[in-house]
């Protein structure tokens, strides 16, 4: 598809397309979430049969494991359990998740794989954002800050 359609493209995409439908805008929470789901999850039993989950997304598998962590799932399970909780509106939206501990304890490198993470996300059909735009006569595009636009379908459910 095109980067840039015109509003009767867009029409026509829509009616033809029935991935493409148009909805709310989710929120940074729903979309940090969205992709960690999108890189899947690995359940495994901790000692003694306790429950654990590893998320694949922290493997850093687009970049060979370069800033992949090691060792820290249950701090990343609460993580992305407190991400899922914002995605769902459970109060915690309106909180700045903080990133604390000593020296050398991954939070440069988790915040490094949040980063490169949504640059590749929101390059994809399950991720991207849209907007409209408006061509003025000398090239350049004014984009609509209040309009948003993007594929629903593909989307890893926030039940998960």
């Amino acid at each position: 598809m095109k980067s840039q359609l015109t509003v009767g493209e867009l029409i026509l995409t829509q009616r033809r397309d029935s991935e493409f439908t148009i909805e709310s805008e989710p929120n940074a929470f729903q979309r940090v979430f969205d992709m960690v789901i999108s890189y899947g999850l690995e359940e495994y039993e901790k000692f003694r049969s306790e429950p654990a989950v590893h998320y694949n997304f922290f493997d850093d598998p687009r970049n060979d494991g370069r800033d992949a962590i090691f060792g820290l799932d249950d701090t990343l399970e609460k993580f992305v359990n407190a991400l899922k909780s914002a995605a769902h509106g459970y109060g915690i939206e309106k909180r700045v998740l903080l990133l604390h501990g000593p020296v050398g304890s991954s939070k440069s490198t988790i915040a490094r794989l949040l980063k490169k993470g949504l640059e590749r996300y929101t390059a994809t059909p399950a991720g991207a954002v849209f907007s409209l735009g408006w061509q003025q006569a000398d090239g350049s595009t004014v984009w609509c800050p209040f309009c948003r636009f993007m594929y629903a379908e593909r989307r890893p459910s926030r039940d998960s």
